[in-house]
């Protein structure tokens, strides 16, 4: 079975890294006897060190989906509107409604959003990712976020997509603005679930009061540790994975009537438009072969014929673009 439907980044970590990872593990392995506040510290100050903010501005959870629930939970009783764009990450919709809010969508037309229309919405939370999972396409810029800041609502930008090595300049501390990062997609870490959240302090301050409660230790410390030489040292992931989807896309563009959208997410969108399969039909066949892709009732507003591929490891690129070949003629 190929799994190409959760955006994995499946290449290959870097022998330094990996080598980095056991020498961070072996010198602290005592540390696996106790809670790890201290790691969870130690941690932090390493965040706060690499972003250029302060530790109180910082708080860790369970990858981007952790702390998003962990969001909501903290405000699900003073706010019961959320606003999203359309499409957005199908989890953003499936945690509001457990959470019992009312769900204002956006459309994105044409790869574009109407900052206008975001910024005279009424709502008391709001979640944008940057860039856009599914499309990929990037919004955010300082002018911007100076604007949504001034709303009155609390803004959750979601930075899963987003390389690690932000400029803070970019992101500085706008009031009522939270952003989201995790170690999930470029730099390959899915397996650890550690993410963290960063910005206005005194929004931080409430989901830490709230975390506290219901999940004081969200985090292992061996996943702190990971995280620790992830901050300090690059995966390899990153490389490996940018030739992965050059050659995986190069070879797609060979299939007469194929068009292929590369973005800036570990997956890639395909538009069927003309082909005579419809992307349900496409999503069928190709699952019968044992690859398993995201099923196209999830984004709607894409339309029967657009489907979203991850990017499979070097090993099997060439079995997964001949499958698809096949499908296609």
């Amino acid at each position: 079975m190929i799994s190409l439907n959760r955006s994995e980044n499946s290449a290959e970590f870097s022998l330094e890294f990996e080598n980095k990872v056991l020498k961070m593990i072996k010198s602290n392995f005592h540390k696996l006897s106790f809670y790890p506040e201290e790691l969870e510290k130690e941690f932090i100050k390493n965040v706060a060190k690499k972003q250029g903010i302060l530790e109180n501005q910082i708080v860790t959870g369970n990858g981007i989906e952790g702390l998003l629930h962990l969001t909501l939970e903290t405000f699900n009783k003073e706010c019961t509107k959320l606003t999203i764009l359309d499409p957005s990450f199908v989890v953003y919709e499936d945690l509001a409604k457990e959470s019992g809010m009312e769900i204002q969508k956006i459309s994105i037309k044409n790869n574009k959003i109407n900052k206008n229309e975001l910024l005279s919405t009424k709502e008391d939370l709001m979640i944008i990712a940057d860039p856009n999972n599914p499309l990929g396409d990037k919004y955010l810029d300082d002018k911007f976020l100076q604007k949504l800041s001034q709303k009155g609502s609390v803004i959750i930008i979601d930075l899963c997509y987003s390389g690690f090595n932000i400029n803070p300049n970019k992101f500085k501390n706008y009031q009522n603005i939270i952003f989201l990062k995790s170690f999930s997609k470029y730099e390959g870490l899915a397996g650890i679930r550690l993410g963290f959240a960063y910005g206005d302090s005194k929004i931080i301050q409430k989901i830490k009061d709230k975390q506290k409660k219901i999940c004081p230790f969200p985090i292992s410390a061996l996943s702190y540790l990971v995280g620790m030489v992830a901050l300090e040292k690059e995966t390899g992931k990153e490389i490996n994975f940018l030739k992965n989807k050059t050659n995986f896309i190069s070879q797609l563009k060979e299939i007469k009537k194929l068009e292929i959208y590369d973005n800036n997410t570990t997956s890639i969108l395909i538009n069927l438009e003309k082909n005579k399969i419809s992307a349900k039909s496409f999503y069928q066949e190709i699952n019968k072969q044992k690859i398993m892709i995201k099923n196209p009732n999830t984004y709607p507003s894409l339309g029967p014929k657009k489907i979203i591929l991850g990017i499979p490891s070097k090993k099997v690129i060439n079995m997964v673009v001949h499958t698809i070949k096949k499908i296609i003629n």
